[in-house]
Order: C-alpha cells, then sequence, then structure tokens
C-alpha cells in the first residue's frame, strides 16, 4: 500500500504506475506543480491507452513510452515536417499490387528507431523509404543515417532538428550517397561541420 507524503492520502494505482515510469526514465521535477501536471498528463494517457487496448477490433496494443508525460505543446517540436510545397508527379508502373504485404516478414523492416528530442521525423521518413525499398528490389536490408540528412541536407531549407521536407531530402539522396546508419550514427543532434562524425564534405 503506497501513500502520497504530501498529504498521506492512499495512491491510486495509475499513480503508483507513474511513480515507476518516473523511475524508469529517471525523471525529474522541480516543483509539487511541474509533478502533478506530469501526473495529469500521465493519467490522461493511460485511459486512453486503456480505452485502446478494450478494443477487440485492434490488432495492436499500445503502452507507454518516454513521451506519456509530454504536453501536445512538447510533442509538437518532434513533428518536425516542414512543407516546401515543392512535389513532382511519379506514376505507378502499372504492375498489379498485392492487398496487402508485410514487409517485416519479407525481413525489410529495421528494428524500431528513436528519434530523441530531436525534429527529424522527416529524415527517418526518407531512411524508413529507402531501406524498404532497397530490399524489396532483392537486395540486403541496410540502416541508413537519418544523422548525415540532419547535418547536410540544409541548402533545400530542411533546417535539421528544426524541421524539414522529406522531398527534398529525397531529391538531396540522388546527388549525394548516403552513409549507413554503423557508419554515421544518430545523435539526435545537428553537428556543425568541423564536428560531423564522418570525413566527407556536404
Amino acid at each position: 500500500m503506497l501513500f502520497r507524503s504530501r498529504n498521506m492520502t492512499l495512491m491510486t494505482a495509475t499513480a503508483v504506475a507513474f511513480v515507476r515510469h518516473v523511475a524508469e526514465y529517471n525523471l525529474t521535477y522541480a516543483t509539487v506543480a511541474e509533478y502533478d501536471a506530469r501526473l495529469a498528463l500521465f493519467t490522461a494517457r493511460d485511459g486512453l491507452f486503456a480505452e485502446e487496448n478494450a478494443n477487440l477490433d485492434n490488432t495492436f496494443t499500445v503502452g507507454h513510452n518516454m513521451y506519456s508525460t509530454w504536453s501536445d505543446h512538447e510533442l509538437n517540436k518532434l513533428r518536425g515536417f516542414v512543407s516546401s510545397g515543392i512535389r513532382a508527379p511519379y506514376p505507378e508502373a502499372g504492375t498489379p499490387n498485392a492487398d496487402s504485404v508485410d514487409w517485416r516478414e519479407k525481413g525489410c523492416v529495421t528494428a524500431v528507431k528513436d528519434q530523441g528530442s530531436c525534429g527529424s521525423c522527416w529524415s527517418f521518413s526518407i531512411t524508413g523509404s529507402m531501406e524498404g525499398a532497397h530490399c524489396a528490389a532483392g537486395n540486403a536490408l541496410v540502416s541508413l543515417s537519418e544523422q548525415e540528412l540532419v547535418d547536410c541536407d540544409t541548402a533545400d531549407g530542411n533546417q535539421g532538428c528544426n524541421g524539414g521536407d522529406m522531398y527534398n531530402g529525397m531529391v538531396w539522396t540522388e546527388k549525394n550517397s548516403l552513409a549507413t546508419e554503423e557508419s554515421y550514427p544518430y545523435k539526435a543532434c545537428r553537428f556543425r561541420s568541423e564536428e560531423r562524425r564522418v570525413g566527407k564534405e556536404c
């Protein structure tokens, strides 16, 4: 049985889960007010998750992660899509497509990646597409470098951790070979040119 020492009230199951969450992700809060605000966010999401997981039509389950106590404003900083407004048509080849394909079963999906607190989702969209296409064409699955895109693809308006457009990034890769994740690992920040992790010019 757990009590909250401030007023010795019995903690709810969700509050106990929140304490465990704080410990798991090594979180600290400067004030009681912030603690309560983060607990409220966690509690609201906990209810949404329970409702989603109770839906028998779902083929998936959802749960808490490092972002469970983040506000919508904070999360929006990670949603780094910044449209350039530039698009080009890509007509389909006319080849019949299957009704559905699970590319995980074909070994064409990398392990889950984590963009951290950098608004670089646009770069992950590019690498995921290229990794899958390369594998689907009969090649080995190779994890590609988001960090190189964050650091180097800037002349077209992409802004590293401050957002970007996957179309611009795809065009950039047509002229610049993309390094592998192993050779240019992700650091969730943008390096200045003298700090780049590979010995190549952008």
